[in-house]
């Protein structure tokens, strides 16, 4: 069975990042980031990149991750504090540990491509698509 049959096919995935992305909103150090975002568009997108990630045959409608988030000028903590919610996210949709552990390493090998160093300016570049396992 795979990870993404696991957590209940794409219409699982759609509600655990449907709270997820309801989490992030209203949190406190990040929830700035989705002020006057279209919240129902970024959870659509994020099904898309995670199904992928997980070996589904869907196309992924969004700009790459750097260009993406190049705007929101992500800092390292906002990038960790994300990923702790999603993992809180995770664990209260009942998730196994390995699909956990895999779905948290795909975010983390995307670090590079989200989080700007405050030195530099954005840029245009893009990192796309990666799989679950495999780095950018």
């Amino acid at each position: 069975m795979t990870f993404l049959e696991r957590i209940g096919g794409q219409h699982g995935l759609e509600t655990i990042l449907a709270d997820f992305y309801r989490r992030v909103s209203a949190d406190p150090m990040i929830g700035f980031l989705f002020k006057g975002k279209d919240l129902g568009r970024l959870v659509a997108l994020e099904v898309q990149f995670t199904a992928r990630a997980f070996g589904a045959s869907i196309d992924y409608e969004g700009r790459g991750m750097r260009l993406a988030h190049a705007a929101l000028r992500v800092s390292g903590g906002q990038f960790d504090r994300r990923m702790r919610i999603l993992e809180e996210t995770l664990r209260d949709h009942a998730v196994g540990a390995d699909v956990v552990e895999a779905w948290l390493g795909h975010g983390r090998a995307l670090r590079r491509a989200v989080v700007v160093d405050a030195c530099e300016p954005p840029t245009a570049s893009g990192a796309g698509l990666t799989s679950v396992g495999r780095s950018p």
